[in-house]
């Protein structure tokens, strides 16, 4: 969790660094790594929380608590990756051409 993290504040920096050059994208993908962070620190606040309330009990206890929000961290990751790809491709006008016509150029 802690990598994913560090990697998602790098993107949030970048995108925060290049927001002049492609205004659209930066937020788009702004919103998407600031919404994973909070969420992963959510999902860290979630666990010690179940942990200490449990007192321990066990995974069988734990696992269960988590069927729910598992679900939704799903859904929420589905969303917010649609976000990210479209930040990345949306924006662009220009069509490519058929792959076999990039593949007889060279």
């Amino acid at each position: 969790m802690i990598l994913f993290s560090a990697l998602y504040l790098t993107g949030l920096i970048l995108a925060i660094v290049r927001r002049k050059r492609h205004p659209q994208v930066s937020v788009l993908a702004g919103i998407f790594f600031l919404a994973r962070i909070i969420w992963s620190i959510g999902w860290l606040v979630a666990i010690i929380t179940v942990y200490y309330v449990n007192n321990g009990q066990g995974a069988e206890e734990f696992a269960r608590s988590q069927a729910f929000p598992s679900v939704v961290d799903l859904v929420f990751s589905v969303l917010l990756f649609i976000i990210m790809l479209y930040a990345i491709y949306g924006w662009r006008g220009q069509k490519l051409p058929p792959l076999s016509e990039i593949l007889e150029q060279k």
